[in-house]
This record gives C-alpha cells, sequence and structure tokens, in this order.
C-alpha cells in the first residue's frame, strides 16, 4: 500500500514475476540450535512440519524461510538415523532452482551414501563443494561423509581431520543459520 502496509488488489501475480518476498523468520530457526544440543530432536521435527507448511507457498523465492527449513529437517531426521526420509527431503532440495539447496542437497545424499558404505558416491556428492559457494550445512556434512570414508579406510588421523572440518566448530559459523 501507499503507507508500505500490505495490501491485495484481488487479484493474483504469476510466481515468475515475484522477485522477493518479506516474510518473518520462523521462531523456530533461532531457537532450533539449543533444541538439537539439548537432543529435542522429535520436538524440532514436529515443529518443522508446522513451520514447512506455513512456509511451503513460497517454495525457494528470495526471502523465504522454506528453504532453511528444509535444510533443518534433513538434517534433523540424519541425526536421528532416518536416513530413508531425510533422502526423500534431499530429492525434493535437489530439484529446486536453489543452487545453495542443491548444495545442501549433495551434502544430505552423501551422508546418507557414506552410511551405507558406497563411499565412491559419497565422495562424487561431495567434490564439488567448496567453501566459499556452500552453506556451512552442506559443509558440515561433507566432512561428516568424508570423515566415514576415510574410517572405512582405516586413515584414522586423515578422518579426525575431516571431522574437525565441521563449520559448527568454528566460532562464527553454525550448521543451522537461517
Amino acid at each position: 500500500g501507499a503507507n508500505g502496509e500490505p495490501a491485495s488488489s484481488g487479484t493474483g501475480v504469476p510466481m515468475t514475476e515475484i522477485t522477493e518476498v518479506e516474510c518473518e523468520p520462523p521462531a523456530l530457526l533461532k531457537k532450533a540450535p539449543e533444541l538439537l544440543a539439548a537432543g529435542k530432536i522429535t520436538s524440532v521435527l514436529v515443529d518443522i512440519d508446522a513451520a514447512l507448511k506455513a512456509a511451503e507457498n513460497y517454495g525457494d523465492l528470495p526471502g523465504s524461510h522454506w528453504p532453511a527449513l528444509l535444510v533443518l529437517q534433513a538434517h534433523s531426521l540424519l541425526a536421528i538415523g532416518k536416513d530413508a526420509e531425510a533422502e526423500t527431503i534431499a530429492a525434493a532440495m535437489k530439484k529446486t532452482r536453489n543452487p545453495a539447496l542443491v548444495r545442501d542437497s549433495q551434502g544430505v545424499r552423501a551422508v546418507i551414501a557414506a552410511r551405507k558404505g558406497d563411499h565412491l558416491t559419497a565422495e562424487s556428492l561431495i567434490v564439488d563443494l567448496k567453501y566459499d559457494t556452500a552453506q556451512p550445512s552442506a559443509m558440515a556434512a561433507a566432512a561428516v561423509a568424508r570423515g566415514l570414508g576415510l574410517l572405512e579406510k582405516k586413515r584414522f588421523e586423515e578422518a579426525l581431520k575431516a571431522f574437525l572440518e565441521l563449520p559448527v566448530f568454528l566460532p562464527d559459523e553454525t550448521a543451522f543459520r537461517g
């Protein structure tokens, strides 16, 4: 509206014409790291479902929090060993036009492959993830997948170094930044 308040014309706007949406960040994105650290993953997953329903209409439009919520959901599912469900989320992430979300999908799928012992697939998924372009969540997943592969090869010192690359150990980074 004229004073900056939301207004409606009564007609729809094609999604292709929307350049950005302004959405209030879900409180979950701020409180999730604390809840996850306290082991309340199931609580986070319940809250994610509600937040995703509210954000899904905006999809991966700039300004939408849907991508961050999908990443949080996928990593939370990985944390409790629900790899099949995490893989379903990763497949949806891969199909988007959002490059950051596609990279996060690669990280999630790499962890799943590494847990299954398919380290060649895991490595092929993370080989092109770069620290300067990937989100901390994608880099964290890549570090875990790389570390699992090195453990399998009994290269313990290199595996430790891979696990220590997790962005969560850096003071200015968090894998679940909103």
